[in-house]
């Protein structure tokens, strides 16, 4: 509606300047009494394109207000329930007991059966392949999932005693972006030195634990992929695209 109002209004103006114009060429109306009528037709037009204007916002407001409603009335995934046996302060040492972790609607587990330790002041690196599970054992450590069986301790007390808003405030977690840029996969892997041999390219592959993926596709490291890792299909240059 917005977006036509101005042109209904403008198309009005139009004919009347027309259909009055021809009426004055006939001498059946004066000059005067059209440049008043279009005076008057301005002044009344302008309350109609603000109520146009007004439905409209009044429209997206309704639907931005039932939106919000959702979000806030929905439950949240994690449950806070605090029971004050957690210490003030957290000096940091996390202890995993058989814990096990699966994702909704997913049939392998994304952790299974952990027990290992971190003590305080310890630094630790954790590596593994795309979907090994890194991320989602740093989420376990500040409550953003909660575990499907075992648990986790923090400085004694299990990490569920703690509120979170303590947790998450003391506890910094800080996730990769992965990028992708819209070229193929040899040319992402080698984005550094363009010219570099295939050879050392499938041996950055190897590396990385990518080989068996980057074989499923068809094209292999010719594949093209697009910004944040959609898949891209190539064209012909010389065709009509679909």
């Amino acid at each position: 509606m917005t977006a036509w109002t101005p042109w209904l209004t403008s198309l009005a103006q139009l004919a009347i300047i027309v259909y009055g114009g021809n009426l004055v060429l006939t001498g059946v109306l004066s000059v005067g009494d059209l440049i008043f009528f279009l005076a008057c037709l301005n002044m009344l037009l302008q309350p109609i394109r603000m109520a146009g204007f007004f439905i409209t916002m009044m429209a997206r407001a309704k639907v931005g207000v039932e939106r919000l409603c959702e979000v806030f009335d929905a439950p949240p995934e994690i449950i806070d329930r605090p029971t004050g046996q957690a210490p003030s302060d957290i000096t940091g040492e996390f202890v995993f007991k058989q814990a096990s972790f699966t994702y909704p609607g997913a049939v392998v587990p994304a952790l299974t059966d952990l027990n290992f330790s971190i003590k305080r002041g310890e630094s630790i690196g954790i590596v593994g392949r795309v979907g090994s599970g890194k991320s989602t054992l740093l989420k376990l450590c500040t409550r953003m999932l909660e575990l499907n069986s075992g648990s986790v301790e923090l400085d004694g007390v299990a990490i569920d005693a703690y509120a979170l808003a303590q947790l998450r405030s003391q506890i910094a977690q800080v996730l990769q972006d992965p990028f992708l840029f819209g070229e193929s996969l040899s040319a992402n892997i080698s984005y550094d030195d363009p010219e570099r041999a295939l050879d050392l390219i499938w041996d950055a592959a190897d590396a990385a634990a990518l080989r068996e993926t980057v074989l499923t596709f068809p094209e292999q490291m010719s594949t093209l992929v697009g910004e944040r890792g959609r898949h891209a299909q190539r064209r012909d240059k010389n065709k009509e695209p679909p």
